[in-house]
């Protein structure tokens, strides 16, 4: 009967042993349930900051894809101006040319214009002479 009693005992130590492991078991699934609780608040937490942060990127990249659309906007239409200002100062610059042109030839009609002028001049000196001697004569055959 000893060995009975003593095969009890044991029973009852290893039966105690079992409700403290179960007991353990019972608190360390309470742990893992609380430490997935908390992984699952974490990752939610950081989710939304993601998605925040991806809000906000989005939100900087359009605002500045559209001043980058305004500022290519700009230098469009400052380079139509340019090439709009190209175009006119070429004729402007063909304008000019014909001018300087024109200006020569003026230069030149007038030089010839004081030529014929001195010229006229002169042979209205000669006729003035001549018409002096004819009349000087004109006056001695009167006399």
């Amino acid at each position: 009967m000893a060995t009975i009693e003593v095969d009890l005992q044991k029973l009852s130590v290893l039966d105690q042993e079992i409700i403290i492991l179960e007991r353990k078991k019972k608190s360390l699934e309470n742990e893992l349930e609380r430490l997935a609780n908390e992984c699952n608040r974490i990752k939610d937490m950081a989710n939304k900051e993601i998605a925040q942060q991806k809000q906000l990127c989005e939100s900087e990249c359009q605002e500045k894809l559209n001043k980058a659309g305004a500022l290519l906007e700009d230098v469009n239409k400052k380079l139509s101006t340019a090439d709009k200002r190209i175009g006119e100062s070429l004729v402007i610059e063909k304008q000019i040319k014909e001018l300087d042109k024109k200006t020569k030839e003026f230069k030149e009609r007038e030089k010839q214009i004081e030529l014929a002028q001195i010229s006229c001049a002169e042979r209205e000196k000669k006729a003035d002479l001549i018409i002096e001697q004819y009349k000087k004569k004109i006056d001695e055959l009167n006399k």
